[in-house]
């Protein structure tokens, strides 16, 4: 979903998830609704990549989020498995 759309259209309903990945110190926003993904952030049609959690924590925060989950990306990735942030 990209960012331009969030902002205009919030939904009240979808949780954001910050996966980051090990090793390679990059954070990436999901966006998640009834436990499944629906879609990554974007600008201009790419993911938005940011380099510390608390960049992408800022963003959310501009966007009206007040919560989200911060997981580790890897193969059996359970969201369940992840951390509470509160932003």
């Amino acid at each position: 979903m990209e960012i331009e759309q969030l902002k205009r259209y919030p939904q009240p309903d979808v949780e954001p998830t910050i996966v980051t990945s090990t090793g390679l110190h990059l954070y990436q926003i999901e966006l998640m609704h009834n436990q499944r993904m629906v879609g990554r952030l974007l600008k201009r049609g790419r993911p938005l990549m940011f380099r510390s959690l608390d960049g992408a924590s800022q963003t959310l925060r501009t966007l009206g989020f007040k919560h989200a989950w911060l997981t580790e990306q890897n193969e059996d990735r359970d969201r369940n498995t992840g951390t509470s942030l509160q932003l």
